[in-house]
């Protein structure tokens, strides 16, 4: 082979390196644009939630972003935020009355959380959180078995 050959392949190789180094970069870059992006788009759907007074502002909605791994955004369905509390306690405020497990669910499911989970599933993940927000005197009631209601509205009654 000739020489000038052997230079060139060489060179390539290093050409390939330099290139290879430089594709390295340019993904963590668009990995860190990603996650940046993706914390925005967290911030102006919790903003857009409370300004619709569909999520109270707590510590889940109001507390500091986590960075995520970049993820695939479904655009057609927009995301919705907040813990099932957090949707239990504005249902229930919106009301204004007590309601049963399932009118909850059907009004939580009907402002998009967990709407694609059958009832049951729903129920077995709200039951047990309100019962444990109400041992640790959080804003839940149980005035009555299957009907919730909030703490607030038994010191307007008493």
């Amino acid at each position: 082979m000739p020489k000038d050959y052997n230079r060139t392949v060489a060179q390539l190789r290093e050409d390939m390196k330099v290139v290879d180094v430089e594709m390295v970069k340019v993904r963590r870059r668009l990995t860190e644009l990603e996650n940046e992006r993706n914390g925005l788009a967290q911030a102006i759907a919790a903003l857009e939630g409370i300004k619709r007074g569909s999520l109270p502002v707590t510590g889940t909605t109001a507390g500091p972003m986590l960075v995520t791994p970049p993820q695939m955004i479904e655009v057609a369905r927009p995301r919705v935020w907040g813990t099932l509390l957090d949707f239990a306690e504005a249902v229930l405020r919106d009301a204004g009355t007590p309601l049963s497990v399932e009118d909850m669910i059907k009004r939580i499911q009907a402002r998009g959380r967990d709407a694609g989970r059958p009832l049951a599933a729903v129920r077995a993940s709200l039951v047990p959180s309100l019962d444990r927000s109400i041992a640790r005197g959080g804003v839940f009631t149980k005035p009555k078995r299957g009907m919730y209601a909030l703490r607030a509205w038994e010191a307007k009654t008493a």
